[in-house]
């Protein structure tokens, strides 16, 4: 059995030192996924992440490339989205993305964990959150989360983004797992 952390929207890495340092969860093997390239190049260049498994990519529901918007003008955004409906919220001009690799993460976590391991999933992912946790569901592999942190982002979606964040909510009550808040910056 492992310990894992699957960081999906590393940032910088703060929530793998929230984890490490204030949590104390120093056994565990950390992932980090973080789309944006100028912050993946800084998570790379920092010896505290030599030991974390780190992706370039966004994690979602499918294998694909995909666009990316909103870290072209201001690289550091921390709301870079693969969310349409966010982007246009937030103003991000139609030429301010960049394109790139998606994993089915609910693939990922089949193939490389099994049911065993201790798996804590935070999700900060800027409204990809609803199709990763719709498909964790509809392939049985929510069943190999054992922790969840999740932060949805339904005030900057359109409209049917409510009905699918109540109907996510519902379903992860019913198989008890709890959504904890996440914030570590």
């Amino acid at each position: 059995m492992k310990n894992v952390l699957l960081d999906c929207g590393s940032h910088l890495g703060e929530s793998v030192k929230k984890f490490k340092y204030q949590l104390g969860r120093v056994d565990y093997d950390y992932y980090m996924f973080e789309p944006n390239t100028f912050l993946f190049e800084q998570i790379e260049a920092n010896p505290e992440f030599d030991s974390c498994k780190k992706f370039n990519v966004a994690v979602s529901n499918r294998d694909e490339v995909v666009k990316f918007w909103g870290c072209t003008k201001n690289k550091s955004s921390v709301g870079s989205t693969l969310e349409k409906s966010k982007a246009d919220w937030d103003g991000i001009t139609q030429d301010d993305y960049i394109e790139i690799q998606a994993i089915d993460l609910s693939k990922f976590i089949q193939d490389s964990f099994s049911k065993d391991d201790h798996i804590v999933l935070k999700l900060d992912v800027e409204g990809a959150e609803y199709d990763v946790l719709d498909k964790l569901f509809e392939t049985g592999v929510i069943g190999y989360i054992d922790e969840l942190y999740c932060e949805f982002h339904t005030q900057w979606l359109s409209s049917e983004f409510v009905q699918r964040e109540a109907d996510l909510r519902k379903k992860l009550q019913e198989i008890g797992l709890t959504i904890n808040y996440w914030d570590a910056l």
